[in-house]
């Protein structure tokens, strides 16, 4: 059966070419079920060595012109249960629904997701031959709060959290916040130019422009004095 393509997938493939030697990148590559024993095509597999151990990346590709879904990060979660997948990863060209995320992050599945509109044909095009620098990312928040009594605090803010001005006209879920992060026109640049080859973090801070409350552990409300975001990074 032949490979299936497309220009999108062609371009991740790209991508993790430039993992480095010791790395073999295929794409379409057939995996075996250990409970059928049949084999399953994934997207694109690299195998390779990380700190002596073994490992084998299973890459899903996305190119649908929709937002991609639940229902898809569960289904090629079920898909890879049985397969010798050390570490999944789903790359959506057009983005990833809030709770397709937050199911991703829950399962340990890496995504990836576009920063606003690109020319994938272009880009295929121009990275022939090129050498590329893949990194990944990871955001986690915390709030400092102000309490009714005056003392500041920090609570964890998952990204279901939700920040509403006083008057109670306006909200704001963390994971907006978290996307806002994303799609700054400084977060590309300052991850490629400055993520170090494995691990690295990054901090960015949001301060609400206009006054905010939060509902906190037993129900507690206070005020929002800012969000941190914590950005981890691996390269």
């Amino acid at each position: 059966m032949p490979a299936r393509s497309n220009l999108y997938q062609r371009l991740v493939l790209e991508i993790h070419h430039g993992l480095g030697d010791g790395w073999d990148v295929r794409e379409s590559r057939p995996l075996i079920d250990s409970i059928t024993g049949e084999p399953r095509e994934v997207d694109i597999v690299a195998e390779g060595e990380v700190l002596g151990y073994r490992i084998v990346m299973s890459v899903e590709v996305c190119d649908r012109h929709r937002v991609a879904d639940v229902t898809w990060v569960e289904g090629l979660a079920k898909k890879h249960e049985h397969l010798p997948t050390d570490k999944l990863v789903l790359w959506s060209a057009s983005g990833l629904s809030g709770s397709a995320a937050k199911k991703a992050d829950a399962l340990k599945i890496a995504i990836v997701t576009p920063v606003g509109e690109a020319p994938w044909a272009t880009i295929a095009k121009r990275m022939q031959n090129s050498i590329v620098h893949l990194v990944l990312s990871h955001l986690a928040s915390v709030v400092d709060v102000r309490m009714p009594d005056g003392t500041l605090t920090r609570w964890n803010a998952p990204p279901e959290m939700l920040l509403t001005t006083r008057d109670g006209t306006r909200c704001c879920l963390i994971a907006r916040i978290q996307q806002m992060t994303k799609e700054h026109e400084m977060f590309g640049d300052v991850m490629l130019n400055n993520s170090p080859d494995g691990l690295g973090q990054f901090h960015a801070e949001f301060e609400p422009p206009e006054p905010c409350t939060v509902i906190g552990p037993n129900g507690i409300v206070g005020e929002v004095v800012r969000v941190l975001i914590d950005i981890k990074t691996q390269g």
